[in-house]
């Protein structure tokens, strides 16, 4: 069973998980040449592609790296990537694009270790037109318009090739990509992998925004509750106001395991990035099925939750004003018992 035989959240990506393969095929694709070539891309450096090598001469640099950590200019992930604790080889296929592309502005100065026919301004083009198909990578919001328009994925695609046609990449090898079986063909399978943990990935990040607005928008109706409670004592003991309060309390706990599993899911799919390159040898389709499948199950749960926050939301409310005008007729006095907003 492939990862797309299974309805769940990636089939919803469908058309951003097409785009993301595209530039993450032809993207590592060009930076490989880049990095591990002298004459294929503007300035390559003809670095070794076995790990073992490759981790023997990033550590001449490993204090430089360990600088750029520090000031921030590479994450800790990509700096583990580079040098993993207790093994002495690196995988330039986990490199992200950024990583990718400090490497090649940091051993530019390495002339003799990267002879080049090309000249340095088409090497600064080749990193422009990189950084421009990291941008769309990057870019968030293009996750629902891309999704949600075909416009929108057709106007994205389009880009995509236009960018890596200044690149001199030949475009027709990511054709298929745009509307045939994405399972169809086994040469985009790390690159469709990677795009689909970065989807599961982008969804956690958004049920998690999600939960935690309604877990802030329950909290300031509970306070607020409670201090119109106790402007009107004799309402404590009343049956709805029970059932209001004890559903108030229940929801806050599903939403707290509803964050819980979220987070064991993105931790999840971030221990099988590192391993997406050996998915010849090991089941990663398998993992990332059961964490479409869970994600899937999580982002059902999410919204029946956020559907109960509102309908709870306009009862208490209700309630609440209501406690407001008996604490008024009692004292003649207006309390200033607020409304959250939701």
């Amino acid at each position: 069973m492939t990862v797309f035989q299974v309805t769940g959240v990636l089939q919803s990506h469908d058309n951003y998980i097409r785009i993301m393969t595209a530039i993450n095929h032809a993207g590592l694709d060009l930076y490989f040449k880049a990095f591990h070539h002298t004459n294929e891309v503007p300035g390559g450096l003809g670095l070794p592609t076995e790990p073992d090598k490759l981790h023997k001469h990033l550590q001449k640099y490993q204090n430089e790296f360990e600088e750029l950590r520090t000031r921030g200019q590479i994450t800790e992930r990509e700096y583990l990537t580079l040098f993993p604790v207790g093994k002495k080889e690196t995988y330039s296929q986990e490199f992200s694009f950024p990583l990718f592309q400090k490497l090649l502005e940091m051993f530019d100065r390495a002339g003799s270790e990267a002879e080049t026919e090309n000249s340095s301004a088409e090497r600064s083009r080749f990193l422009s037109e990189m950084v421009s198909l990291h941008e769309i990578q990057r870019d968030k919001k293009l996750v629902k318009k891309i999704n949600s328009s075909d416009e929108i994925f057709q106007e994205t695609w389009i880009k995509v090739i236009e960018i890596l046609k200044r690149l001199k990449y030949d475009t027709a090898r990511i054709e298929p990509l745009q509307s045939r079986d994405l399972e169809e063909n086994s040469k985009f399978r790390f690159a469709l992998l990677r795009s689909e943990v970065n989807a599961l990935l982008w969804e956690c990040d958004d049920c998690f925004k999600t939960v935690k607005m309604n877990h802030l928008a329950l909290d300031r109706l509970k306070g607020n509750f409670q201090v119109a409670l106790s402007e009107v004592k004799s309402e404590n003991n009343n049956a709805k106001t029970a059932t209001e309060l004890k559903e108030l309390n229940s929801l806050t706990d599903e939403l707290k395991k509803s964050e819980n599993k979220l987070t064991l899911e993105k931790q999840q799919l971030n221990e099988i990035v590192p391993n997406i390159k050996f998915w010849r040898e090991k089941n990663i389709e398998g993992d990332v099925i059961v964490c479409d499948e869970n994600i899937s199950k999580l982002r059902d749960d999410v919204k029946e939750q956020t559907k109960r926050v509102g309908e709870l939301f306009n009862t208490v409310s209700f309630d609440i004003i209501h406690l407001k005008e008996r604490a008024y007729s009692v004292t003649g006095e207006v309390r200033n018992i607020g409304l959250p907003h939701h």
